[in-house]
């Protein structure tokens, strides 16, 4: 009696090893070209700057340090796309420094497994086939700008596609803002004052702003090198005059190297309603 318990559970660990060593043997699912998925990611540059990132909390995250090649996204969320698959142009006809990322990640995480962090280093080539046309834009590193100014109100209407109203404030300028301080006669006139003349921020450095009487000046103090975005794309000034610079956007991460950390998630599939084919 005793001898047949003893095998019995002799036999139920032997069963309970086979069991747990066919569950550990088991493969992690991976990602494979098709796979519709989730990427998370965080890239920084060198200098550990934020470069781009997916996640909330980085984002809102003031003591991480932001790289001028940084634009905030909203909403910031996982970037969804099918791998292997090329990544469509935005409105501005040209793939953006975010599109330019993912493509990129994606084809590094093939065979890895779902959910498991990776780090991946990206660089990026500069087209061979780019005209400077294309590939440079000449900025002057002096702007005037008004400080008053009268339009009818049609004209504001097309502009800021609202009516106008005596007080409304106006952003035509995110440097110089203004209000509406009078209307008469189908016309609308518009005043501009800055919060500060000195070490304001733009996306090519910081500016000064000068007082000239029936107007404003705004100098850049734009720096050799400096990282930039302007709208989809990541540029780097490539050149500075005395009163001009030149932004090089030629290479789709501005000649960086990105030390990026992804997680891939499978992405819900979409579920047809009935009826639908």
């Amino acid at each position: 009696m005793i001898h047949s318990e003893i095998r019995n559970v002799m036999l139920a660990g032997l069963l309970l090893v086979t069991i747990s060593g066919c569950a550990s043997s088991t493969p992690l699912r991976t990602v494979a070209s098709g796979d519709r998925v989730k990427l998370n990611y965080t890239c920084s540059l060198v200098d550990d700057s934020i470069a781009a990132t997916t996640q909330q909390e980085i984002a809102n995250d003031e003591g991480r340090k932001k790289s001028g090649l940084y634009l905030p996204q909203n909403p910031v969320q996982a970037y969804e796309l099918t791998i292997g698959e090329q990544e469509k142009p935005g409105p501005e006809g040209v793939l953006s420094f975010e599109q330019e990322i993912v493509m990129r990640l994606a084809t590094s995480i093939i065979g890895s497994p779902y959910s498991e962090p990776r780090k991946v280093k990206l660089v990026a080539e500069t087209p061979t086939n780019l005209s400077d046309r294309d590939r440079y834009l000449d900025m002057s590193r002096t702007r005037k700008r008004p400080k008053e100014m009268n339009i009818s109100i049609d004209e504001f209407r097309t502009l800021t596609g609202t009516t106008p109203e005596i007080g409304q404030s106006v952003i035509f300028d995110p440097l110089l803002p203004g209000s509406i301080a009078s209307m008469a006669d189908g016309k609308v006139t518009l005043k501009f004052a800055p919060h500060s003349m000195q070490d304001l921020v733009t996306p090519f450095g910081l500016a000064n702003i000068h007082d000239a009487g029936d107007h404003y000046t705004i100098e850049l103090q734009v720096k050799k090198d400096g990282l930039l975005r302007s709208g989809p794309l990541a540029g780097v000034i490539s050149a500075v005059k005395d009163d001009s610079f030149t932004i090089d956007y030629g290479n789709p991460f501005a000649g960086e190297r990105l030390f990026c950390e992804v997680i891939a998630g499978p992405a819900p599939v979409a579920v047809k309603e009935a009826g639908n084919k």
